[in-house]
C-alpha cells in the first residue's frame, strides 16, 4: 500500500494507512492536501491533543467537502480508536488543553476549522463485522467462584481482542468468565481499530500457533501498552519474543495449543490476577 510521506511517527502513520484503507488514493491525497493546507501542517501531528485537534477540524472539513457528511461519518468513525489509543499513551496534562491549542504557524486563522459537534459525539462501539464477536455465556462456575470474594468485578474484566487466522476461535469464549467480550482480529489495522479502552480494559491475544499479525509490526505502532491494555503472546517460543515479554505490558502464555488450556488459563489471570 502506497502511503504519502506526511508522517513522522506511528500515529501519523496509523491515520495515514487507515485513511489509505478507506479513500481512493488519488481522493486521499486530495483531503490530505486540503487539510494540511487548512491547518498550516506538513505531517499529522504525533502529539495526541493536536491529531485529535487536526482529525476533528481540518481533516473532517476536507473529508466532508470531498464525500459528504454521511460517508464522512464513517470515514471519522474508523480514525476514532486510534485517537484514544493515542490519548491513553500520552494522557492530557490538563482537561482544557484540547481547546486551548492554536492552529500552527502560518496557518489562516479565518479559514481554520472549528471541531464539529456531531463530529465529537461520534463514537463507532464495534467496526468491525459482528461475526467476529463473541461473548462468554453464563456459567455455572461464576457464582461459586463470586462467593470466595477474591474473584474481580465484572465490570473490571477485560475485552480479549485475539489476532488468529483459526476459524474456531469461538471455542475459547465456552471456557471464560460469563460476559467477557472475544473480538478476533485479522491484520495490524483490524487490531489498532478494536483498542476502544474507554469500556472495559483490552487484552490483546496474539496467536503463535496460526499467525496473522507481525510482533515486530505490533511493537512499532504500540510502543508504549496503555495502562489498561496487556499484550499476550500465546505459541511462541520464548527465545524468539523474550525481547517483547520483558517490556511492561507485554506477557507471554504457557498454555498448550488447546483452546481448553488456554481458556483456563486466560480466566484464572481474568479472575484472580
Amino acid at each position: 500500500m502506497s502511503i504519502p510521506v506526511t508522517a513522522s511517527g506511528p500515529l501519523g502513520y496509523s491515520v495515514l494507512e487507515a485513511l489509505s484503507t478507506l479513500l481512493a488514493p488519488e481522493l486521499r491525497d486530495r483531503v490530505l492536501e486540503r487539510a494540511f493546507r487548512v491547518s498550516g501542517r506538513r505531517e499529522v501531528p504525533e502529539t495526541a491533543v493536536e491529531a485529535r485537534v487536526f482529525v476533528e477540524g481540518a481533516l473532517a472539513s476536507a473529508i466532508i467537502e470531498a464525500v459528504g457528511p454521511e460517508t464522512a461519518r464513517f470515514v471519522l468513525e474508523d480514525l476514532e480508536p486510534i485517537l484514544c489509543l493515542a490519548e491513553s499513551q500520552q494522557p492530557c496534562r490538563d482537561e482544557h488543553q484540547l481547546a486551548t491549542v492554536r492552529p500552527a504557524a502560518g496557518a489562516d486563522p479565518y479559514s481554520a476549522p472549528t471541531v464539529r459537534p456531531e463530529l465529537m459525539e461520534t463514537r463507532r462501539p464495534d467496526s468491525l463485522d459482528r461475526e467476529h464477536v463473541t461473548t462468554a455465556a453464563p456459567g455455572p462456575a461464576d457464582e461459586s467462584e463470586a462467593s470466595s470474594g477474591v474473584m474481580r468485578r465484572p465490570d473490571t474484566l477485560p475485552q480479549l481482542v485475539i489476532a488468529t487466522a483459526a476459524p474456531a476461535y469461538h471455542e475459547l469464549a465456552n471456557g471464560l468468565p460469563s460476559g467477557v467480550r472475544l473480538l478476533r482480529v485479522t491484520d495490524a489495522f483490524e487490531l489498532f481499530t478494536a483498542l476502544d479502552t474507554r469500556v472495559a480494559p483490552v487484552w490483546i491475544l496474539v496467536d503463535g500457533y496460526r499467525p496473522t499479525v507481525d510482533l515486530t509490526t505490533l511493537a512499532t505502532f504500540l510502543p508504549r501498552v496503555p495502562e489498561a491494555c496487556e499484550v499476550m503472546l500465546w505459541g511462541f517460543d520464548h527465545d524468539v519474543v523474550g525481547s517483547f515479554v520483558a517490556k511492561r505490558g507485554w506477557r507471554m502464555l504457557h498454555a498448550e495449543e488447546e483452546w481448553e488450556d488456554l481458556a483456563a488459563e486466560l480466566t484464572s489471570a481474568m479472575l484472580f490476577g
